[in-house]
């Protein structure tokens, strides 16, 4: 059978300059990009549409029938009879090229029919994102061939577990060491009480670039404050993995040095991504509701599935402080002109930017209970747009009054 499927088709809504999108209101003209609709949810279904109807023809089939007959096995795509199992394909590895001949990594897809129009979820690295099963059948001599096939016996009832994940103990804090053989940031932070639920925490990770074959960013260095900013949950330097070849610390950036990685030179609280992974979680499933800033990539970074994190759970500051279709602020940006605070001067420190970020939080509930939220983006816009949104020569934010103890427990603002 040969393998065929539909011409993509490209959302309704193409370009604002035609269609009059971003709330009617026309893109700047030397604009290259599309917009779409505002809906995010809208905008995924127009892209994955199965826009086949039938048209769509594959080399890997979704089931199949055998039986063993004269001690020899007899497949077929169609129904036999007599006795015969049936095979469903569950998963697949592939191989993604970039079209030139050249192979550069492999995907994973799942199948997973709790959701009956997009069965399958892809996982390609940090990213996950479910697709029909016409696109995830689909096959391209030039960009992608199967690896893997694995089948499943129907009568196996494989699909059909229903599967708990065992919970992450709280022995995660307590039992933690440093690789520098250094326990005594260790001992001091085992003796601190775990926030529980419905507390909030601030959360920060800094960076540095691996630079194997392609290249990507690793995290160096992870942090976790409690509700008040007093106490530091976690403030885990991560080693690299065998292998890695750091190809920039990024320490303008990040403040991580090159010897607070190295297990013989750190003066830092050492410890491996998985160990970090496994404090986070933990606070997860204790209901701790986690406050930061671009959320999604601290825990894409840390391999946490923002499906993992319920949304009650998530405060992102970069989604309180902003206006729908408009640019993001920088945390340094809102720190100056919401708090009076010049923060990442020189140098990051993730524990500060985790304190800011909580900072941040009790200032939108001040100003949402005040009513003055609007006017407050407004005039952030405004001096964003004087200043460059730059911080070096912008005046403090005479706005700026004084916060309270602690954030509300609980709050769960909506991020739009």
């Amino acid at each position: 059978m040969s393998e065929a499927r539909p011409r993509y088709r490209l959302p309704d809504k193409e370009c604002s300059l035609e269609c009059g999108g971003r709330a009617e209101r026309p893109c700047r003209t030397y604009c290259k990009y599309s917009h779409g609709t505002d809906d995010w949810d809208v905008e995924c279904a127009a892209w994955l549409d199965d826009t086949g109807c039938g048209d769509w023809k594959h080399f890997v089939a979704q089931t199949f029938f055998a039986r063993v007959a004269n001690g020899l096995a007899i497949l077929s795509e169609n129904a036999m009879e007599g006795e015969h199992d049936r095979y469903d394909l569950v998963g697949m590895v592939v191989a993604i090229g970039n079209g030139n001949g050249q192979w550069t990594h492999s995907v994973t897809l799942i199948r997973d029919d709790s959701d009956s129009k997009l069965p399958w979820c892809l996982f390609n690295d940090t990213l996950v994102t479910r697709i029909h099963q016409d696109e995830a059948l689909h096959m391209d001599s030039r960009w992608k061939l199967p690896l893997i096939l694995c089948y499943a016996n129907e009568k196996s009832g494989l699909m059909k577990v229903a599967e708990t994940r065992l919970p992450i103990p709280c022995s995660v804090f307590h039992t933690d060491s440093s690789l520098t053989g250094n326990d005594e940031v260790a001992r001091e932070r085992r003796m601190l009480e775990i926030p529980g639920e419905g507390e909030c925490v601030g959360i920060d990770a800094e960076f540095i670039n691996i630079g194997n074959e392609h290249g990507r960013k690793s995290v160096g260095r992870v942090s976790c404050v409690n509700s008040t900013g007093e106490q530091v949950l976690i403030d885990d330097y991560v080693v690299t993995c065998e292998g890695d070849v750091v190809d920039d610390y990024l320490t303008q950036y990040s403040g991580i040095m090159e010897d607070d990685l190295d297990p013989n030179k750190s003066t830092k609280h050492l410890t491996t991504l998985k160990r970090v992974y496994m404090k986070v979680l933990h606070l997860i499933e204790r209901g701790c509701i986690f406050v930061g800033h671009a959320l999604v990539n601290d825990f894409s970074a840390l391999n946490i599935h923002l499906l993992k994190v319920p949304p009650v759970q998530m405060i992102d500051t970069v989604e309180l402080f902003r206006v729908p279709q408009q640019r993001l602020f920088s945390l340094q940006f809102l720190a100056w002109h919401l708090l009076s605070e010049k923060i990442q001067v020189g140098i990051h420190d993730s524990v500060e930017d985790a304190r800011i970020a909580l900072k941040l939080f009790r200032k939108w509930e001040e100003l949402s209970k005040d009513g003055t939220l609007d006017s407050v983006l407004n005039s952030l816009y405004t001096t964003g747009k004087q200043m460059g949104w730059r911080v070096d020569h912008a005046p403090p934010s005479k706005s700026t009054s004084p916060l309270s103890e602690a954030p509300t427990s609980g709050a769960s603002p909506p991020l739009n």
